[in-house]
């Protein structure tokens, strides 16, 4: 099936502190303890918009909280959706994609809870990449008239970002070939000639650009401004938990505080290259430490104007079922609950 990475944490005992009041009064006691443990699987992709993850593990964040976590690897974010709805996965970081709101439509509550990346227009590490034998061939969005684009799956904010790239050429879908590729697969998919263009993030971004099998062409930031690409989703079996869906929010939101030390700043210390090495799918650590860390809300809370462009899309090209809606889905409760208790970020 997928590959599993189980990370057995630290389960703390219960602390009890006794006081007694002076002879005259009646004892009383206080108690305070520990959160109870839990186990959770966490679905992830690899990429470097997962590090505040593996960072907030290896700091020892979620076993401040008695949280027990498996990282289960999987290709991309819509093979998550199956998993949460079933309760065999609780809580899933990647694309945000048409199945999370069928799932909603079929009465699976799976939610949408904090972003993980959202691109502005000038990072470059979310862009759009060409073969670098056309770079003299592409230079327009009109250009990709008979082009050959790669998508991992259809229905995503990807796909979305593509519709907007072929307006902006007065192209329609009818005007390109899309090939699925997952995205591991794209740098070879450029050296074979067998598409021409495609979406990349980190670690595939540098790859294509250290390899010279693409180029970049524009950032994703450029054709919709800070749109939020993926983020962290929580299935049913944690929602039903909320001390536990709390918890672990508060541990992912001060990984990602953590990795924020690191945004945009290359190359990256010894010591955040080795943890994304250990847990991500970039083994080379020479790649990883020029790769940049994605951009992200570091108070967690979702901009529902940009989830409601990708909404629209979706709607509009039947790859929803029902009705669903933004507030239905998105639910930033968790995170404004870990922002009460360690406060509003100072970037």
């Amino acid at each position: 099936m997928r590959s599993r990475f189980t990370f057995a944490l630290f389960t703390l005992a219960a602390l009890l502190v006794a006081s007694c009041g002076p002879v005259a009064t009646p004892p009383t006691s206080t108690a305070t303890s520990t959160p109870a443990p839990a186990k959770l699987k966490v679905g992830v992709l690899g990429t470097t918009g997962d590090a505040p993850l593996y960072i907030a593990f290896e700091k020892g964040y979620f076993r401040e909280q008695s949280l027990d976590i498996e990282f289960v690897q999987f290709g991309s974010a819509l093979d998550m959706i199956a998993p949460l709805s079933a309760k065999q996965l609780d809580v899933g970081s990647g694309g945000i994609g048409a199945g999370l709101f069928n799932a909603f439509s079929q009465g699976i509550p799976i939610k949408l809870v904090a972003e993980t990346v959202r691109t502005p227009d000038n990072w470059k590490s979310n862009a759009w990449f060409v073969r670098t034998d056309l770079k003299d061939s592409v230079k327009t969005p009109a250009d990709l008239k008979g082009r050959t684009v790669s998508l991992a799956a259809t229905c995503t904010v990807i796909d979305t970002e593509l519709s907007v790239l072929l307006e902006k050429g007065g192209l329609k879908r009818s005007d390109i070939t899309v090939k699925t590729v997952a995205y591991a697969d794209n740098p070879a998919a450029f050296a074979s000639k067998s598409i021409d263009f495609t979406y990349g993030f980190e670690p595939y971004a540098t790859t294509f650009q250290s390899t010279g099998v693409a180029f970049l062409w524009l950032t994703g930031g450029s054709v919709i401004p800070n749109h939020v690409q993926s983020g962290i989703l929580y299935g049913p079996s944690i929602t039903a938990q909320q001390d536990v869906a709390q918890r672990w929010m508060l541990a992912y939101l001060k990984g990602a505080r953590e990795s924020y030390k690191y945004y945009n700043s290359l190359p990256l210390p010894d010591d955040i290259t080795n943890i994304v090495v250990k847990y991500g799918v970039q083994k080379d650590p020479a790649r990883v430490k020029t790769s940049p860390l994605s951009p992200r809300n570091l108070d967690g809370s979702v901009d529902k104007s940009s989830v409601q462009t990708d909404l629209n899309f979706f709607k509009a090209n039947n790859c929803i079922q029902g009705s669903p809606t933004v507030d239905q889905v998105v639910d930033n409760s968790y995170a404004e609950y870990a922002v009460s208790k360690l406060g509003k970020s100072t970037p």
